[in-house]
C-alpha cells in the first residue's frame, strides 16, 4: 500500500488499514467494466475494507456492493448511459470531452447528486487518470490534476477545494462508514 493511501486512511480516522479479508478479483471487475482501474483506488478499497460514506456526504463506490446505488460496476454503466443521453439531448458537453477521445468513469457519488469521475484520456495509463466532478442536475464540471486518492487527501485536508461539492464538506472530524454497515 502506498503512503498516499495510508495517509488517506489515517485522515479518515480508520486507523490501521483493514485486515485482509475477502480479496477483490480486480481483473474480473475490470473485465465487467470494460476498462482498467487505477491502482491507488484498488489499494484504497482494499485498505478501507470496501467503499463507504465519507463525512456523511460522499460515497466511495466499490465493486459488488450489496447496495446497487453504491456499486462501482452498476454505477459505471448507469452514469455513462445517462451522460450519453444528456449530451445527445443537447446538454453542453465539457470541452475536455469534445473530440478528444477522452472518457469519464465514476468512482464516487454524493448525497446531493454530484458525481466524481476518472478523466481517462487516450494513451494515458489508469495510474495517471485525473479527477472530474460533475455538478448535481447540471452541466458544470471541474477538472483536477490529481488521481482519486490525491484528490480526496487534498479535499479532506483542506489543501484542495471544489466549487461544486457541498460547502459543508468535509466535516471535522472526518468520518468513514463502510457501505456494509448500512445494510
Amino acid at each position: 500500500m502506498n503512503s498516499d493511501v495510508e495517509n488517506l486512511i489515517a485522515l479518515l480516522g480508520v486507523g490501521e488499514p483493514h485486515a485482509a479479508g475477502q480479496v477483490t478479483d480486480w481483473g474480473q471487475v475490470e473485465a465487467r467494466l470494460g476498462h482498467a482501474l487505477p491502482s491507488d483506488y484498488q489499494a484504497l478499497i482494499g485498505g478501507l475494507g470496501g467503499g463507504g460514506r465519507v463525512d456523511g456526504y460522499l460515497w466511495l463506490l466499490e465493486p459488488d456492493c450489496p447496495n446497487p446505488h453504491y456499486d462501482l460496476v452498476t454505477t459505471d454503466g448507469d452514469q455513462i448511459e445517462i451522460l450519453a443521453e444528456l449530451w445527445e439531448a443537447g446538454e453542453e458537453r465539457p470541452t475536455e470531452l469534445v473530440n478528444s477521445g477522452a472518457q469519464v468513469f465514476p468512482w464516487a457519488v454524493t448525497d446531493n447528486g454530484e458525481c466524481l469521475y476518472w478523466f481517462a484520456q487516450p494513451g494515458v495509463s489508469p495510474g495517471d487518470w485525473t479527477v472530474a466532478v460533475n455538478e448535481a442536475r447540471g452541466s458544470e464540471w471541474e477538472f483536477f490534476t490529481s488521481g482519486c486518492v490525491e484528490f480526496l487527501n487534498g479535499i479532506l485536508s483542506g489543501t484542495l477545494g471544489s466549487e461544486l461539492l457541498w460547502s459543508k464538506f468535509p466535516t471535522d472530524p472526518h468520518e468513514f462508514r463502510r457501505s456494509a454497515t448500512f445494510l
